[in-house]
């Protein structure tokens, strides 16, 4: 009777042993399928079109992301990222839009597989304003329907020297770049072109 015993207690502790394995790939050693589905489902979904303008993101209206979430997006610096949201066009890919910080959090556009294999990133804003002297900028993104992308930058400038801005020197001018989410989930993007809407050359 005692020789039966020990075979038994050796199968319930193998089966506590087991579940403990369980319970510890559960909590910090997750497979990557899990950690991947974790990861998306921070992102809310957003609707079609998606209209973004530069410089009014607010941190509290998007979950933070953590360490495991970096391993899928890899940014290498240091800061803060923000989960903004995903288009709802799911059947062949994820499509995500985070933050990254700058001097104001900037948008980046990332495409993952079904299974979390990242396909294309790019960043979607064209990111030239500054604080120079008389300069301003009004910076919009919109992402389609058909998933085309449509990125403008209004700028506003002029020449300044030690007194401060120039008389009759404002020029106005717009950037922008296009492009598309393919098939497949590629992005592609154009280079920024430039386009001069109106200009006051300075008389000498």
């Amino acid at each position: 009777m005692k020789k039966a015993i020990v075979p038994i207690l050796l199968v319930l502790w193998l089966i506590v042993a087991l579940f403990g394995c369980t319970s510890n790939s559960s909590n910090g050693g997750l497979t990557p399928p899990s950690k991947f589905k974790l990861f998306i489902g921070k992102f809310k979904m957003l609707a079609l079109p998606v209209e973004i303008r530069a410089g009014r993101f607010n941190e509290r209206d998007s979950r933070e992301l953590d360490s495991a979430d970096n391993t899928f997006i890899k940014y290498k610096d240091p800061g803060k990222l923000y989960a903004y949201g995903m288009l709802p066009d799911t059947a062949e890919s994820y499509k995500i839009i985070w933050l990254q910080p700058a001097d104001d959090y900037i948008p980046i556009l990332t495409t993952f597989t079904k299974t979390g294999k990242k396909i294309s990133q790019e960043y979607i804003g064209i990111g030239q304003c500054g604080p120079d002297c008389c300069y301003s900028c009004t910076e919009y993104m919109i992402i389609k329907k058909d998933l085309s992308i449509y990125t403008v930058d209004s700028i506003k400038s002029c020449e300044c020297d030690s007194t401060g801005p120039k008389e009759n020197t404002m020029s106005k001018t717009m950037l922008y770049k296009t492009g598309r989410i393919l098939s497949g989930g590629k992005i592609k993007l154009s280079e920024v072109k430039q386009k001069l809407l109106d200009s006051i050359v300075h008389k000498q």
